[in-house]
C-alpha cells in the first residue's frame, strides 16, 4: 500500500524531490538529507531516517502544489527555519545549562566528521562490492550504474570532509575575543 507521500511523488513524476534545507550551510546535514531523500518515498520517511541519524528535532514538510511536476520538501534541522551559520540549540534558543557552547560546537563538528568518514568507508566497500558484481554478465549494467553513483557520492562526501577540515583549521587559528 502506498502512503500519501508516495502517491504524491508518483503523481509528480519519478524524480527525486527538490530539497529546501535549513540551515543551508550545515554541510553534514545537507549531505545526509540529500542522500537519504534519494531512497525516501515521502517527507515522513525522510524525517524518520534523519532522526535515526542524530537529528532528533528535524521536521520535513512536503509542499503540495498541484501544478508542480516535481515534489519539493522543506527540511528543517531544528524543527523550524534557522538562519545560515546557526548551530543546533535547544527549542528555547538557549544552550543547555552548564554546557560550553564552544565545546558543544567542537563535539558536534567531531561527530559530523566521524559520521562522514564512516560514510566514505561504507561507500568504498559498496563500490568494491559492485565492482565484483560487474564481473558477472547478469549484474553488469546495474552494478556499473551503482559504481558510478557510488563514486559520485564518495567524491561529494570527501569534498564535505575537506571543507569541514579546512573550517576547523581556520577556526583553530582565529584569535579569541573577550
Amino acid at each position: 500500500m502506498l502512503g500519501a507521500g508516495a502517491e504524491a511523488m508518483s503523481m509528480r513524476g519519478e524524480q527525486s524531490p527538490l530539497l529546501t534545507i535549513s540551515p543551508p550551510d550545515d554541510e553534514a546535514f545537507r549531505m545526509w538529507a540529500t542522500v537519504l531523500a534519494r531512497s525516501s518515498t515521502s517527507a515522513e520517511e525522510l524525517q524518520a531516517a534523519l532522526r535515526r541519524r542524530d537529528y532528533p528535532n528535524v521536521v520535513v514538510r512536503d509542499r503540495v502544489l498541484t501544478a508542480e511536476s516535481r515534489a519539493t520538501w522543506y527540511v528543517y534541522r531544528d524543527g523550524r527555519w534557522a538562519p545560515p551559520g546557526s548551530t543546533t540549540v535547544a527549542i528555547d534558543g538557549e544552550p543547555a545549562p552548564g554546557t560550553d557552547l564552544t565545546q558543544r560546537l567542537h563535539d558536534s563538528h567531531a561527530r559530523s566528521l566521524a559520521t562522514l568518514h564512516r560514510t566514505a568507508d561504507t561507500l568504498r566497500r559498496v563500490i568494491a562490492d559492485n565492482e565484483r558484481l560487474a564481473a558477472h554478465p547478469t549484474h553488469r549494467d546495474s552494478a556499473e550504474r551503482r559504481i558510478i553513483e557510488g563514486e559520485q557520492e564518495l567524491a561529494q562526501t570527501e569534498a564535505v570532509i575537506a571543507r569541514l577540515d579546512e573550517a576547523a583549521r581556520g577556526a583553530a587559528h582565529e584569535p579569541r575575543s573577550g
